[in-house]
């Protein structure tokens, strides 16, 4: 009688040491995620630098709940650490939270514009090459916009990124055939997976009449697809690994707090959420070394302009699709003027704050928000 009585008790505390066991191991993997996504978001975070006419790096306003906000991103054919390259993919991208869509705006590379506290007037570009903070605010006087943040990713980290997700899926417009020294494009028409090396050289190419309106086109269409492509994963084993794709070939200047949020807002994004703007440019040739530029008057700017305000401003109720856009408001104006001057001052406070390193509960938050 006593053995029999002892078997249940017996199962019972093997049972709770299986269960403690698992509950250790799942705390354990739930910590070394956490921390593998926080050194991440911290590796990759780089403050604007300052630009030629402030002395200090311009820090991120902190952004409200539902309030819309616009990410400079950039393709660099930089080679690695030490080469900072140049932007060869150059978009705006406008995000509304309370419609849960995002503008893209391609700013073809040679477009002329005024090159922000230099004084004199070249491809859009070059601007890069006075800093992150030069850059931003050249394409902030150009548009009339305000920049919030940026994200730049090379053309390595763009190839390994999409090879890990197991290639995009894209509609090939047509036969593309180009080779150079640093790109080897051969493509037939139609639906079909690509690779990385096959998606950047679909993205990059401009080798037909259309040029760099064509190109733009195909950037947006790429991107579409690899954010379709990145809501599907499910294997933790591709987090991890772009995680440390991320962490070698991309650098930006969103808080690390802010970007749990920010992801959060759009959870379910999907490429069918986000819409195009195109900006006509004339392309032309000139200056003392006969290149080609990009011309874009300051009608074809307004209208732009106007366009990416009234997306910004939109609510879920207004714009009914990529082509509707509700008519520019005086109040949409001021706030974008004002918060363009809020976010040239420099915040000390928040620059210590964002240097100050979360305990573990943090970055179990974070990585909860992110992944849930």
């Amino acid at each position: 009688m006593r053995s029999k009585g002892r078997k249940p008790k017996k199962r019972y505390r093997t049972l709770r040491r299986v269960v403690l066991l698992l509950s250790v191991l799942m705390v354990a993997f739930i910590g070394f995620a956490g921390f593998k996504v926080w050194n991440t978001l911290h590796k990759t975070y780089q403050p604007v630098e300052a630009s030629s006419d402030q002395d200090l790096p311009i820090e991120p306003v902190k952004k409200k709940k539902d309030e819309p906000f616009t990410v400079l991103l950039m393709g660099t054919d930089s080679r690695g650490k030490g080469d900072r390259g140049r932007p060869d993919t150059i978009i705006l991208a406008a995000a509304n939270p309370k419609t849960q869509k995002v503008t893209l705006l391609s700013i073809p590379r040679d477009t002329y514009v005024e090159i922000a506290g230099r004084g004199k007037q070249d491809k859009i570009n070059h601007a890069y090459n006075y800093g992150t903070g030069t850059m931003l605010k050249t394409v902030e006087r150009f548009l009339d916009i305000p920049v919030d943040y940026y994200v730049i990713i090379n053309f390595k980290g763009f190839e390994e990124l999409i090879d890990e997700l197991g290639g995009i899926e894209i509609d090939v417009e047509k036969r593309m055939v180009y080779h150079s020294s640093d790109a080897r494009i051969n493509l037939r028409p139609g639906l079909q997976v690509l690779n990385g090396e096959e998606a950047l050289g679909y993205a990059r190419f401009r080798h037909d009449a259309e040029g760099d309106l064509g190109r733009n086109r195909r950037q947006q269409q790429v991107i579409r697809a690899l954010v379709d492509q990145a809501v599907s994963l499910r294997n933790l084993d591709n987090l991890f690994a772009m995680l440390d794709i991320l962490g070698d070939n991309v650098q930006h200047n969103i808080p690390p707090k802010e970007i749990p949020h920010l992801m959060a807002q759009f959870r379910n994004l999907k490429g069918s959420d986000i819409d195009s703007l195109t900006m006509q440019g004339t392309s032309t040739r000139m200056g003392p070394q006969n290149l080609w530029y990009i011309l874009v008057d300051k009608e074809e700017r307004q209208r732009v302009h106007d366009e990416l305000v009234a997306r910004m401003d939109a609510e879920p109720d207004v714009q009914a699709g990529n082509d509707a856009a509700p008519p520019l408001t005086p109040a949409a104006n001021q706030q974008l003027a004002s918060s363009a001057e809020v976010r040239e001052r420099a915040g000390g406070d928040d620059a210590q704050h964002e240097k100050e390193r979360p305990d573990w509960l943090d970055k179990l938050n974070e990585l909860w928000s992110m992944i849930f």
